[in-house]
C-alpha cells in the first residue's frame, strides 16, 4: 500500500530545493542521468524507467540524508525494481497515447489538451509512478492507478505545475544542440523528487494525541 498525500506543493519552494540538492550532488546525478540516458537509448527504451527510477532514489537519498555519498553506479539499483518501472511506464504511455488520440478528433480544444498532457499531466504521472516504485515499492497496478487517482485531488495539481515548470528547466538544454539536456535534465528529477517529498514527508507524521494533563490537586488547607 502506497501513502496518501500530505499536501501540495509550491514551485518556489520545489525549485530551492532542487538546485540545493542538485548542487551538493552535482557530478554523481549528472553522470547518473548521463547513464540513464545512453543505456535508455542503446535498449531502445527498454531500460530507461528503471534507470531513472535509480536516478529518483539517489535524489530522494540525499535529500533525506545531508551526510549520503552518492556515486553515479547508483542509477543502476534500479534494476532491482525493473519490472514495476518498466510495466507501469509502458502502460501509462499505452494510455496517453489512446487519450491523445482521441482528444485530437477534437477541434482546438482537444489539441490544447493533448499539448496540456504533453507538457505537464504526462510528465507529472510518469514521474510520480517511477517514485512510487522507488521509494515505495509500489507494485505494477499501484504505480498505474494511484497517480491517475490523483487527478481527482486538487492538491495533485500543484504537483503538475511543478512537473510542467520542470519540463521547462530540462527542455532548455536543448538549445545548446541537446548537450546541454544532460545538464539541465538531473535539476528537473530533483525539482519533481522536492515535490514528491513535498507532498508525503515534508510535513510531520501526525501526532498521537495525548490526554489533556489534570490540573494539580490543590493543596488541603492546613489545619
Amino acid at each position: 500500500m502506497t501513502r496518501g498525500l500530505i499536501g501540495g506543493a509550491a514551485v518556489g519552494t520545489t525549485f530551492n530545493r532542487g538546485l540545493e540538492i542538485y548542487k551538493k550532488n552535482f557530478v554523481p546525478l549528472l553522470l547518473a542521468t548521463l547513464l540513464a540516458v545512453v543505456v535508455g537509448g542503446i535498449s531502445c527504451g527498454i531500460c530507461t524507467a528503471p534507470l531513472l527510477c535509480g536516478v529518483y532514489a539517489m535524489i530522494l537519498a540525499a535529500m533525506r540524508d545531508g551526510n549520503a555519498t552518492l556515486k553515479a553506479g547508483d542509477v543502476f539499483k534500479g534494476f532491482q525494481k525493473f519490472v514495476p518501472a518498466f510495466v507501469s511506464c509502458l502502460v501509462l504511455a499505452v494510455i496517453y497515447q489512446i487519450v491523445c488520440t482521441v482528444l485530437l478528433i477534437i477541434p482546438i480544444l482537444g489539441w490544447i489538451a493533448v499539448i496540456i498532457l504533453a507538457l505537464a499531466v504526462f510528465p507529472a504521472i510518469v514521474a510520480w509512478a517511477q517514485l512510487l516504485v522507488a521509494d515505495q515499492n509500489a507494485s505494477v497496478g499501484e504505480a498505474i492507478m494511484v497517480p491517475i487517482k490523483l487527478l481527482r485531488d486538487k492538491r495533485f495539481w500543484s504537483i503538475v505545475l511543478v512537473a510542467f515548470v520542470a519540463s521547462l528547466v530540462g527542455g532548455l538544454g536543448a538549445i545548446a544542440c541537446g548537450i546541454g539536456l544532460f545538464v539541465t535534465l538531473p535539476f528537473a528529477f530533483c525539482m519533481i523528487a522536492a515535490a514528491y517529498e513535498e507532498a508525503y514527508g515534508a510535513a510531520a507524521p501526525a501526532a498521537v494525541e495525548q490526554p489533556a494533563s489534570e490540573p494539580p490537586a490543590a493543596e488541603a488547607p492546613a489545619l
